[in-house]
């Protein structure tokens, strides 16, 4: 509705008498404290079916509700969908060519399926998955099937999937895959911006891989790592601590695992820090990150992988194998033209422990003997793509150019 006020009249002056008087003050506090009135002040609200002002942390909250979990409106129920390009097309040693599709679907309810599909040309097979959560921005809990699933072995991504697709073509090879088929379920306790815990269960048929773009006597590529087939069950319970303010961020997972007859515990504790002032000359990262397992007879494809990119710059890929493992990042850099280009140097350390000898099939060293690594490099266009000349200390190493783009970014390529 509309309403018209007028009438107003503007720089009226005031008598001289208003100001003759003495001064118009409050009355006393008691008299105030105890003023008789003669109904609720809201009561006029009331009779008009109308409420009192919310408090401002209830309108923060009902705002969180609507906007932060609610999905937004205008998109259509039914529409393609990828997680990431890498879900669409993509290449490696295991799979050849891979092309796929994606639909999400709204249900009632509020909730949300996705479903991806596709077919590896190497391997002449299909993939499937199918994942139920809430029609929410950053759901609580999901639901998933899939059948014949790529996994990748260790705990560290050496690339984003389009660096490892252009990294393919020249034979360079930075996935270990085996397939799974099964089922998986996650239930978070609290919002993922503030510290929480999340529940975690799966059970899965997993099946090696094998090099399927070239002969395996007659390839550049890494060989295709080896595991201990079988149906694999795991529940795992993750806790968060991130703090945005001080640039904190902990945590730690515990699982019990159990693969054909046998069990075993793991334990990982990873801890974060960045400085990066939005105006300030020079940022800061740490990362450090540790493992182990409790038990024997651990299987190949829950086993901890260090070495090149990602981990320890300047050792052969993926080179040191172990059932325990630490790792230590630093790095500091500076903005010559922000948010173009932006210099930096790092320095990390690692190491394996607690396995004898390598899998067999399997490459690589298990001397808990610490390696090193330092790098100088530069960082451009809002430090999205990083291009750095390392160098591996001690055993094997050596000087390795890597291009890569901010692990910020790999869930989507």
């Amino acid at each position: 509705g509309r309403f018209r006020v007028s009438g107003y009249r503007f720089n009226d002056s005031l008598p001289d008498a208003l100001f003759a008087q003495r001064s118009v003050l409050s009355a006393p506090a008691s008299q105030r404290e105890t003023f008789d009135f003669e109904e609720p002040l809201f009561s006029d609200l009331e009779r008009a079916g109308l409420e009192p002002s919310v408090e401002l942390s209830d309108v923060r909250t009902r705002v969180e509700e609507l906007v932060r979990d609610q999905a937004l409106s205008g998109l259509a129920p039914v529409r393609l969908f990828w997680r990431s390009v890498s879900e669409g097309l993509r290449f490696n040693r295991a799979e050849g060519l891979y092309l796929g599709m994606g639909t999400s679907v709204l249900l009632p309810n509020r909730l949300r399926a996705r479903a991806h599909g596709g077919w590896s040309l190497g391997r002449r097979a299909a993939s499937a998955e199918l994942e139920l959560s809430a029609d929410v921005r950053d759901p609580n809990t999901r639901l998933s099937a899939h059948y014949s699933t790529p996994r990748d072995l260790g705990t560290h991504a050496g690339a984003s999937g389009i660096v490892n697709t252009l990294a393919s073509l020249g034979r360079r090879d930075y996935l270990d895959l085996f397939f799974e088929t099964g089922v998986h379920a996650s239930h978070r306790l609290g919002s993922s911006a503030e510290p929480h815990l999340e529940l975690q269960l799966g059970l899965a048929r997993q099946e090696r891989a094998e090099l399927v773009v070239d002969e395996p006597t007659n390839t550049a590529f890494r060989p295709v790592r080896d595991i201990e087939e079988g149906t694999y069950g795991s529940l795992a319970v993750r806790a968060t601590w991130p703090a945005a303010a001080t640039g904190w961020t902990t945590a730690a997972v515990a699982g019990a695992h159990r693969l054909n007859g046998r069990s075993w515990g793991r334990l990982d504790l990873s801890l974060s820090w960045t400085r990066n002032p939005p105006d300030g000359p020079i940022n800061l990262a740490m990362h450090t990150a540790a493992g182990t397992h409790i038990g024997s007879r651990i299987p190949p494809q829950s086993l901890y992988l260090l070495g090149g990119r990602s981990t320890l710059p300047g050792h052969d890929y993926r080179s040191l194998v172990g059932t325990q493992y630490w790792l230590v990042h630093g790095q500091a850099g500076v903005a010559v033209s922000r948010p173009w280009l932006e210099l930096h140097l790092g320095a990390a350390g690692g190491g394996v422990g607690g396995l004898e000898a390598p899998p067999p099939g399997w490459s690589g060293a298990t001397s808990p003997s610490a390696r090193g690594s330092a790098w100088v490099g530069f960082d451009a266009l809002w430090n999205v793509v990083t291009l750095d000349l390392a160098d591996g200390i001690g055993p094997q190493g050596r000087w390795e150019v890597i291009f890569a783009v901010s692990p910020r970014f790999h869930p989507w390529l």
